[in-house]
């Protein structure tokens, strides 16, 4: 039986125990990857959870980060070395999974090839992908979007969007404005 004393021994050791695991229990992943490629440039953008309730030293972290795709040792993810290797990588860090997604946003426009309006986006300077993170260079539609209810061609037709602090509502209005105007075409 529980006295009064042994609560407030109990209950923060709880707390303690609860916190500990948050910030050190669990593994850093990858939340979403997307490579570019023309010729023989190669671009990766990869979206990292550090899955900590905060970052004490951010040089450690890119570290580490940096050390993970070497060793390709994420979870989630298994990069293709053997296909090619990225002339340049960009990382975006998230805490949480609830924190990375916050700013990502996935469209889909009915009879619109994804990839025809990808490369009318990127001549307009706007980087964006198609299907789901999970299926990037795959010509099959995303398993990910199908599994959420798509049919096949709407999912073949999704346009994934990151945003970023650094976007301001001018960016979206742009990104708007110009899919309004390859779609009517």
């Amino acid at each position: 039986m529980c006295t009064n004393k042994s609560k407030y021994v109990i209950i923060p050791l709880i707390a303690i125990i609860c916190v500990a695991y948050l910030q050190y229990g669990r593994d850093m992943d990858i939340y979403n990857s997307s490579i570019f490629s023309v010729g023989t440039y190669n671009e990766a953008h990869i979206k990292v959870l550090t899955n900590t309730l905060y970052i004490s030293d951010k040089k450690k972290c890119a570290e580490e980060i940096l050390k993970k795709c070497k060793d390709n040792s994420f979870l989630s993810v298994d990069f293709c070395y053997d296909t090619y290797i990225p002339n340049e990588l960009y990382v975006d860090v998230y805490l949480s999974k609830f924190q990375a997604e916050k700013g990502n946003a996935n469209f889909s426009f009915k009879g619109i090839d994804a990839g025809q309006l990808l490369l009318k986006l990127d001549e307009s300077g706007i980087c964006a992908s198609a299907g789901s993170a999970c299926s990037t260079g795959e010509a099959l539609p995303s398993h990910v979007l199908t599994a959420i209810g798509l049919d096949s061609n709407l999912a073949k037709s999704a346009l994934r969007v990151s945003f970023g602090r650094e976007n301001t509502l001018e960016d979206v209005d742009f990104l708007v404005n110009k899919i309004k105007e390859f779609i009517k075409k």
